[in-house]
């Protein structure tokens, strides 16, 4: 523990242009740069009273920078619109507290150099979508038996689409480093979540005594095709499901000499 450890800083630059395509939509463009400082990682202290100590220091820094372009559609037609790309880099000397640890413990000194973190995402889609009828004069939809059956009523689908973080790859034997920090990258994600509601205006009372009060039926799925995303994998195959333990020479072994395999 370091009481004298400074409070993390983030700043963050961005830049952007937006432009009007028509009277219903636009596009943006905006750069970003974010600065982390003073982050906190595991240090070794050597010559420390009384022993050699590990504690927390100040010494971490990062950045991300990256683009953003966006297309916004306003309702036409029922329909409204907003699709978004972000292309992004981040970069730090630590994606944790503890990314030193295996240094230390490899006799290493406080060394800093910059490598993907973990949770830099190089690419990133998203769209909103969302169909809508309106109610009175500017309901469009059907009629059954005179009335407006969906006036008021929608359906919107949220996509949410990236690429994959990265990950260190380890020899499965050793549990040792077999390249680069962070530099192989688990598969894309994508996921689809959709929502369908109707309003209804509710009527209480007769003239003075009359009152309106607002419901709102819904039902929203967070993930709607199932999709099963790889959130994590064994570092060892870069695999979700398989660490190739059991078939590794130190697995088989360990299975020979166990009581019972």
């Amino acid at each position: 523990v370091n009481p004298n450890l400074k409070s993390e800083k983030t700043i963050d630059y961005e830049i952007g242009f937006q432009q009007k395509l028509n009277n219903k939509s636009s596009i943006k463009i905006s750069a970003f740069y974010r600065e982390q400082r003073d982050m906190v990682q595991l240090i070794y202290r050597t010559g420390a009273y009384p022993i050699n100590m590990k504690t927390y220091g100040n010494i971490d820094f990062g950045t991300i920078k990256g683009y953003t372009f966006t297309y916004d559609l306003r309702r036409t037609n029922n329909i409204q619109l907003m699709a978004s790309y972000t292309l992004q880099f981040a970069n730090a000397t630590g994606s944790d507290p503890t990314t030193a640890r295996s240094l230390i413990a490899a006799g290493q000194p406080n060394l800093r150099a910059t490598l993907p973190t973990n949770f830099d995402q190089r690419h990133a889609f998203s769209l909103l979508l969302d169909y809508r009828f309106g109610s009175g004069k500017n309901y469009t939809g059907p009629k059954w038996f005179g009335a407006d059956i969906f006036a008021d009523a929608g359906c919107n689908f949220t996509v949410n689409s990236g690429s994959g973080t990265p990950y260190t790859p380890r020899d499965v034997n050793t549990g040792a480093t077999t390249g680069s920090i962070n530099e192989s990258i688990m598969p894309w994600r994508t996921t689809i979540a959709m929502k369908i509601d109707k309003s209804f205006t509710l009527n209480f009372g007769e003239g003075e005594n009359a009152r309106q009060a607002d419901l709102n039926i819904y039902l929203d799925i967070t993930n709607l095709l199932n999709a099963m995303n790889t959130m994590g994998v064994y570092s060892t195959t870069g695999n979700p499901d398989d660490g190739a333990y059991l078939s590794s020479s130190a697995g088989i072994s360990s299975i020979n000499n166990a009581y019972n395999p």
